[in-house]
């Protein structure tokens, strides 16, 4: 366990990091505690690693929020080199390893453009299949690993101590997406429509299933009710989410 506690924005310093002397190998968890943090934004990047060189990743990350200053973000990691806001990639100089948490919009899994159409192809792979990770959108272009964190908008009716993409994460979404594009909330319906459709094609659920996420779609963004089980994805599923069309 790798306990780190966030008090300030990443500017102000006031958070803790670990400088290794050599290679860092990473393993286990990584709690973050963001009780003192009075607000957080998006594309925050906290760098809580540092080293000569690395390897490794984190098998799971923890957040304490008592007070709710994380319900609208989750925490995507990264490993050897810190990236800029936007999505970007930032260079750093020769024999220097870098890890830590780039804070990112609820919907928005890839750090680009907030939550956009790219997202909403991806949010609709993951609700046939909720073990789906790290799909390439384009070059340079890379979805989170954590789509569990990125996609959760609805928390109650989960297992203690887990959680789950279903229908009942889809009004959060579309609203996440009406916000961030400046779009009505029927445009943003639509777009998700469209990618849902395209990841039906690919995978070809059972037919009540289909016509259950239309019905969640005509209600959204009220609060609905329905699942997709994990499942695994054909083929074109994958391919159509790397392929970028």
């Amino acid at each position: 366990m790798l306990e780190v506690d966030l008090a300030s924005a990443p500017a102000a310093g006031q958070f803790d990091a670990l400088n290794v002397v050599g290679a860092a190998q990473l393993d286990g968890t990584l709690r973050i505690d963001v009780s003192q943090l009075p607000s957080l934004t998006a594309d925050a990047i906290y760098t809580v690693v540092t080293a000569s060189t690395g390897a490794g990743a984190f098998d799971a990350i923890e957040v304490i929020d008592p007070t709710g200053v994380a319900d609208d973000y989750y925490f995507s990691p990264f490993y050897g080199t810190a990236p800029v806001p936007g999505g970007a990639t930032a260079a750093i100089g020769d024999n220097e390893y870098q890890s830590g948490i780039h804070v990112l919009s609820k919907g928005d899994a890839d750090g680009i453009n907030g939550v956009d159409e790219d997202d909403a192809r991806v949010f609709a792979a993951v609700l046939f299949n909720n073990e789906l990770q790290g799909f390439r959108l384009g070059p340079g272009h890379t979805a989170a690993l954590n789509f569990v964190s990125a996609f959760d908008f609805f928390k109650d009716g989960a297992p203690p101590g887990e959680t789950l993409i279903d229908f009942d994460d889809i009004p959060g979404f579309v609203s996440a997406m009406s916000a961030s594009q400046g779009i009505p909330l029927q445009a943003a319906r639509h777009a998700f429509q469209q990618a849902y459709q395209q990841a039906l094609a690919a995978h070809v659920p059972e037919p009540e299933t289909a016509l259950l996420v239309l019905g969640v779609l005509a209600l959204a963004p009220a609060a609905c009710r329905g699942e997709v089980r994990g499942r695994r994805p054909r083929t074109a599923l994958r391919r159509l989410l790397e392929s970028g069309n």
